[in-house]
C-alpha cells in the first residue's frame, strides 16, 4: 500500500511540475513577444535620437521640412507594414535596406541612415518590422518570418527608386539576423 502511494503523489508532484514549467514557458514566451515595449514609442524613440546622436537631429529636421522622410506602407493581409524612405541628394541607384533590432523601430534607425543617406549618398528605406513602430502585428516575429517582409520591402525599393538597384541590407542586433537570414 506505501508503495502506490508514494507513486501517486510522485505523479501527482510531477504533474504539477510540468503545469507550472509549462505556464511559466508560456508567460515569458508572451512577455518577450508581446510586451509593451520601447519599439513602440514614437516620440520616445525620437527622443532617444536627438539625445544620444544630437549631429542626426539637424539632419533629421532639415529632412521633414523639406519633405524629405517619406512614408510608405506594404499589406500581408490585413496586417499593414509601415516603413520610412529618404532620396539621396542625387539620383542613384544605391539603396540601403536598415533593418531595426528588439524591442526598436525604423526611428531608432536613423543614426545609421544618416551614414547612408548623408555620407555614403544613398537612397534609404526604414523599415517597421511586425509589432513595432506603426507597423501592425499580434507580436515580434525575432527575425525568421521578417526575413519575407524584408524581401516585399527590397522589392518595393526598385519601384521607390528606380528599378534595377544595388542594395544593402544592413541590420542591427535582430534586424542584422534577420539580415542574414534574407541573403541565405
Amino acid at each position: 500500500m506505501k508503495r502506490g502511494k508514494v507513486l501517486r503523489v510522485g505523479l501527482i508532484t510531477g504533474c504539477i511540475a510540468l503545469t507550472l514549467l509549462g505556464a511559466s514557458g508560456l508567460f515569458l514566451l508572451n512577455y518577450a513577444l508581446r510586451s509593451n515595449h520601447r519599439g513602440k514609442e514614437i516620440q520616445g524613440s525620437y527622443h532617444y535620437i536627438y539625445h544620444e546622436y544630437p549631429f542626426v537631429g539637424t539632419w533629421i529636421d532639415s529632412l521633414q521640412q523639406a519633405n524629405a522622410l517619406r512614408d510608405t506602407t506594404i499589406y500581408d493581409g490585413d496586417v499593414a507594414l509601415h516603413a520610412y524612405y529618404i532620396r539621396a541628394a542625387k539620383a542613384t541607384k544605391k539603396v540601403a535596406v536598415i533593418v531595426h533590432g528588439y524591442q526598436d523601430n525604423a526611428i531608432r534607425m536613423l543614426m545609421i541612415g544618416y551614414l547612408y543617406n548623408h555620407d555614403l549618398a544613398f537612397n534609404v528605406l526604414l523599415p517597421d518590422l511586425r509589432y513595432a513602430g506603426t507597423s501592425g502585428g499580434t507580436h515580434i516575429q525575432m527575425g525568421w518570418l521578417d526575413r519575407l517582409d524584408v524581401m516585399r520591402w527590397m522589392q518595393l525599393s526598385n519601384t521607390l527608386f528606380g528599378g534595377d538597384t544595388n542594395m544593402v541590407v544592413h541590420g542591427i542586433s535582430m534586424g542584422a539576423a534577420t539580415s542574414m537570414m534574407v541573403s541565405g
